[in-house]
C-alpha cells in the first residue's frame, strides 16, 4: 500500500483531471491523434505538483486520452 494522501492532494488531483480531460475530450473530437495531444503538452502546469507523483504527465494524458477515445 503507498503513502496516506490528505484532502488537499485528492482536491488537487480532481481538478487536474477535469481540467485536462476537458481539453483532451475537445481535441479527440476534433480528430487530433494521440500523438498529436501529447505533443500540445495539456498537463504541463500540473507538471510541477506531480513531480513526485506515481506516472508521469504523458502517461496520465495517454490514459485519458486512451479512456475518452473509446
Amino acid at each position: 500500500m503507498g503513502p496516506a494522501v490528505s484532502f488537499a492532494e485528492i482536491q488537487q488531483q480532481l481538478e487536474m483531471f477535469e481540467a485536462v480531460s476537458g481539453r483532451i475530450q475537445t481535441f479527440i473530437a476534433q480528430g487530433k491523434a494521440l500523438s498529436e495531444v501529447l505533443a500540445l503538452k495539456l498537463a504541463a502546469e500540473f507538471d510541477a505538483a506531480r513531480a513526485t507523483g506515481a506516472i508521469t504527465a504523458e502517461q496520465f494524458v495517454t490514459l485519458v486520452y486512451t479512456d475518452l477515445s473509446r
